[in-house]
């Protein structure tokens, strides 16, 4: 746990570890992106003005999901704008910056579905670096806990803050007592899902140029497994789950609540059921028309011609 990384020398301006990771999220993640959308074939320079666009809108959800969720706190314009002191949601960064994401896909009239599905694997990623983040500024902690996973905080983290005023005891150097690094969890869960929607966008590749080939070769088309947007919906359905059940174990102050549970548990059954509807009704029926794959294309020429058949009948 390192809420501060250094010191600027002469301005004596600290950089925080939580603003470092979430840089190297951001940084990472782009380059990440980049090379898969050139891999996948799709126009980089649309991809570049629209992850602009979705980073900066990130940092903004990010902070006003937090300050809807503590209304009961004073907030000034300046306060808000002081995204040094901590204070942002990864729901609402996620949230603001696929809507923005996509409102320039449908501006620009390209695919949306392939575009999205090539940002996931840098998403899945900056979540790792992000939650790297929450650790080392101590926020994001579960519930105190004498098993062996338990992790203390020292006196400069928002844990020891958040315990003093509960009245909760410290241990003899001040340190919290040990809690569930659920920062650490959700980190390697970001990972984990990294490296499956990254596989993910491989097989999608490796099979439309196999039918690509086929194409040419005057060979039969085979079935697509992964279809646009089954990448995205996938992962936000997975995080959404992971999330849900996380929360069960999260025990940092001001994450708000509806009714019996937390603003993100709350969110995470929206998202379950609106993907769940995207993955199994919509995106089936509603492929991109300029670059649909090549067996949907088929599928959807055979439709026509048998719809024509059926008028003349």
């Amino acid at each position: 746990m390192k809420p501060v990384f250094f010191t600027i020398p002469w301005l004596d301006l600290p950089v925080y570890g939580y603003g470092v990771m979430l840089g190297m999220a951001f940084l990472v993640g782009w380059y990440l992106v980049a090379y898969l959308a050139k891999w996948s074939g799709l126009k980089e320079e649309v991809l570049y003005v629209a992850m602009t666009l979705a980073i900066i809108s990130s940092l903004v959800g990010a902070r006003l999901f937090h300050v809807f969720s503590n209304p009961h706190e004073h907030w000034t314009l300046l306060r808000i704008l002081n995204i040094r002191e901590g204070g942002l949601v990864a729901y609402g960064g996620y949230i603001f910056g696929v809507v923005a994401g996509v409102w320039y896909f449908k501006k620009k009239k390209v695919n949306i579905w392939a575009y999205v599905d090539v940002t996931i694997p840098g998403l899945a990623l900056g979540l790792f670096w992000a939650r790297m983040g929450c650790f080392m500024r101590g926020c994001c902690y579960g519930h105190r806990t004498d098993s062996f996973i338990g992790i203390s905080f020292p006196e400069a983290s928002l844990v020891v803050e958040q315990h003093t005023h509960r009245g909760w005891p410290l241990l003899e150097n001040g340190w919290s007592t040990p809690v569930i690094p659920t920062q650490l969890i959700a980190s390697f869960t970001g990972f984990v899902l990294f490296l499956i929607t990254l596989a993910l966008v491989a097989k999608k590749r490796k099979e439309r140029l196999e039918n690509e080939q086929a194409k040419k070769e005057g060979k039969e088309l085979k079935p697509l497994r992964i279809l646009d947007g089954h990448i995205f919906l996938l992962f936000v359905g997975c995080y959404s789950i992971f999330r849900f059940f996380i929360e069960f174990i999260r025990d940092d102050g001001g994450r708000g609540t509806v009714g019996l549970l937390s603003t993100s548990q709350f969110i995470a059954i929206l998202l379950v059921a609106f993907v769940s509807w995207m993955a199994f009704y919509w995106v089936p029926k509603h492929p991109y028309q300029e670059h649909v794959s090549s067996y949907r294309a088929a599928q959807r020429r055979k439709q026509k011609k048998n719809k024509a058949k059926n008028k003349k009948k």
